[in-house]
């Protein structure tokens, strides 16, 4: 997470859902999630506390750079260079 140009801890919540999701939220890769709230007043802590796992998940910033082998990118760099005949 990036916080005016310093680094800072974002604090996974132990769940499931995070387990399930740690490879796409903080790998090589850009995530969407989408969080589903209860229009009724009988959920409210339920939704507050999606809400608050929402937050932080949007918190997260990740670079991701596209996988390529490494021999291919060799060709490639090959294919550009100059033939001195």
């Amino acid at each position: 997470m990036q916080v005016s140009g310093k680094t800072a801890y974002v604090p996974y919540r132990e769940s499931k859902l995070t387990s399930l999701l740690k490879e796409s939220i903080g790998g090589n890769s850009y995530s969407l999630m989408i969080s589903g709230l209860s229009p009724s007043d009988k959920f409210i802590e339920e939704n507050i506390s999606t809400l608050n796992y929402s937050t932080k998940a949007n918190c997260i910033s990740n670079t991701p750079i596209k996988n390529q082998d490494p021999n291919i990118k060799i060709i490639a760099q090959l294919k550009v260079l100059p033939l001195n005949l």
